[in-house]
């Protein structure tokens, strides 16, 4: 199993937080599963470091997922910050 670490900034004016939620996608969390699991074909859940409100923004949030396939930081990167929306970044 590899686990990877994720640096995130991201403006949450248009999201509901960070944490996922069980009856919205709209969060930060939720976004970045949803691409991490159609990068690697299986359901992914990532492990933040702490949460945020409604609407807050972050710089250098820390997160960490782990997938059983061995790919490069590089290419998980770009493939988030080609995929995500543009208020999400890696």
């Amino acid at each position: 199993m590899n686990n990877y670490k994720m640096i995130i900034q991201y403006n949450g004016g248009r999201y509901k937080g960070w944490q996922r939620l069980g009856n919205s996608k709209n969060t930060i969390q939720g976004k970045i599963e949803d691409m991490l699991s159609e990068l690697v074909g299986e359901g992914i859940k990532i492990i933040g470091c702490s949460r945020t409100d409604a609407g807050v923004h972050a710089l250098m949030q820390v997160a960490n997922f782990k997938i059983s396939k061995n790919l490069s930081e590089t290419k998980i990167k770009n493939y988030l910050n080609q995929y995500l929306p543009q208020d999400i970044s890696i």
